[in-house]
């Protein structure tokens, strides 16, 4: 792995590290002013957003491998014209939606009041909805060609920067009366920052990319043949996360749906966190199937794999022995809190079992051999919105987090054992390497943590940060002593001591 890799990969983290920052300062905030119904409907639009953002066709990955692609064997002019293709067609399913929520707005607005009655509030809430839904397709487009050409950090400086304005302008300006409209004009405002400057990053790059190019039929259907396996990943992925709120408001009321995002929320950091580290996976995979380097190809996603696994037992770990805690403070007991531990220790469950192959999906995209994602999330992404919709009704809102678990049991061991045949490693060697060594992570800590819970008590942050230090340092420990293999740990030295993360490429040789 080369050196770029590796900072395209933390200033990725960073920008989440933020994220959460912000959303932890800035949650409470939103239910104390927005109410549980307002909140409600905030997550259920935003789940529907969600279901719409499926119809980019899975065009924003397409373009990220392609520029990737063409980028490297130097073919600068079919990029302009593959981005403006993308650009052409994003824009117009953007202008679409816009128009839905217009006609939604001037149709219908008071259906998303709690007294059914609108006094205009939910009809500004929609028409700047539409318009926040337009500009994140566009967005979209010129952040997918970034990341193709591994702009990772410009990027993510430039998200940093607008989340930190926004955050500082709603956190001085939001009140009771102005809750809703205000942070939707916000979210408005942030998109406007992103299209400018990430298209300004393209056109100043070199070469410069940019959508003045006549769009082509052609390479559309190039990028529409591989984008439809990646919609059709992505289409599983959006309705398993978003079924859950969505049906629980539906079904239930959308004043439950707090409860549920909000523990959701918490627990979906760790996802995020893999996600955003292992983005950079995507070129760097399709550099070295190009290069025909299948040795490394396949011993980079086996020591990826083992660190994000590690990553993921201590994160899970972690948050099922304190995340009630932290949510209990941090809301200042606003929901009961067996009923957060509860469903904290759901959520984790079911993350790990659908994080167990961390970067199979990047692996089978960089390959082009994700039709299996394609063909089985769809099916699994149905039998959890079936699974949830009956459970939701008879159990309450755990149900929706009892259907995650049971379809990951069926799937993810078929999706695991693609991605190991694609680098021709056997399912005991990935056991071994990554399950069995990352395992005393899940016997230690959770001993350590109720040691720690019989002698002193959880009631600050103060003694979160604490045990989050203690955890990290000893999962450090486990890492080093017992995780990496003697040739790995030369590695990292290497690394450390030289700058130079190449060491990667050179693993076979070790």
């Amino acid at each position: 792995m080369n050196v770029k890799v590796f900072v395209n990969s933390a200033s990725n983290i960073a920008d989440l590290l933020a994220t959460i920052v912000i959303t932890l300062i800035m949650t409470p905030l939103y239910l104390r002013f927005l109410g549980v119904h307002d909140y409600g409907i905030w997550a259920m639009v935003t789940s529907l957003v969600g279901y719409m953002g499926l119809l980019d066709l899975g065009l924003r990955s397409s373009v990220t491998r392609h520029v990737s692609l063409l980028n490297k064997q130097n073919r600068h002019e079919e990029t302009n014209q593959l981005f403006a293709t993308a650009m052409a067609y994003m824009s117009l399913v953007g202008v679409s939606l816009l128009g839905f929520f217009w006609f939604w707005s001037g149709y219908s607005p008071e259906s998303l009041s709690a007294s059914n009655f609108d006094d205009g509030t939910y009809k500004t809430f929609l028409i700047f909805v539409g318009c926040s839904v337009f500009l994140s397709f566009i967005r979209n487009t010129a952040e997918g060609a970034l990341e193709g050409k591994q702009f990772y950090v410009a990027k993510n400086l430039a998200k940093l920067v607008i989340k930190i304005i926004l955050a500082a302008y709603l956190y001085l300006n939001i009140d009771e009366e102005n809750a809703l409209i205000l942070l939707i004009q916000a979210t408005v405002v942030a998109e406007i920052g992103r299209v400018v400057l990430f298209n300004a990053l393209l056109w100043t790059s070199h070469p410069p990319i940019n959508p003045l190019r006549m769009p082509s039929f052609d390479v559309f259907i190039t990028l529409f043949k591989f984008g439809s396996k990646s919609l059709l990943n992505g289409l599983g992925l959006a309705i398993g996360q978003a079924s859950g709120a969505f049906l629980i408001g539906i079904l239930l009321t959308p004043a439950a749906i707090p409860l549920y995002s909000v523990t959701l929320s918490i627990t979906g950091y760790i996802s995020n966190f893999i996600d955003s580290a292992n983005s950079t996976l995507l070129p760097y995979f399709t550099e070295l199937s190009l290069d025909n380097e299948r040795a490394n190809l396949a011993n980079s996603f086996l020591f990826f794999s083992k660190i994000f696994v590690w990553f993921l037992f201590t994160a899970t770990t972690f948050v099922v022995m304190f995340g009630a805690d932290f949510i209990d403070i941090w809301l200042d007991s606003q929901f009961k809190k067996s009923e957060v531990q509860w469903l904290v220790l759901l959520f984790s469950f079911s993350i790990l079992l659908e994080r167990i192959n961390p970067v199979g999906v990047k692996l089978a995209t960089a390959l082009n051999q994700h039709g299996i994602f394609a063909r089985l999330r769809p099916v699994s992404a149905v039998a959890v919105f079936v699974g949830s919709y009956v459970l939701v009704g008879e159990v309450g809102i755990t149900g929706a987090v009892y259907a995650k678990i049971a379809i990951a049991m069926i799937f993810t061991p078929i999706f695991l054992r693609h991605s190991l045949r694609l680098v021709a490693i056997e399912p005991a060697a990935y056991m071994k390497e990554c399950i069995f060594r990352n395992a005393a992570i899940l016997t230690l800590l959770p001993i350590l943590s109720i040691i720690y819970k019989i002698y002193f008590s959880i009631q600050d942050f103060t003694s979160i940060i604490f045990v989050f230090i203690m955890f990290s340092l000893i999962s450090a420990v486990i890492l080093y002593t017992i995780t990496l293999t003697s040739s790995e740990k030369q590695i990292v030295l290497q690394m450390l001591r030289k700058k130079n993360i190449a060491g990667i490429k050179k693993y076979s040789d070790v």
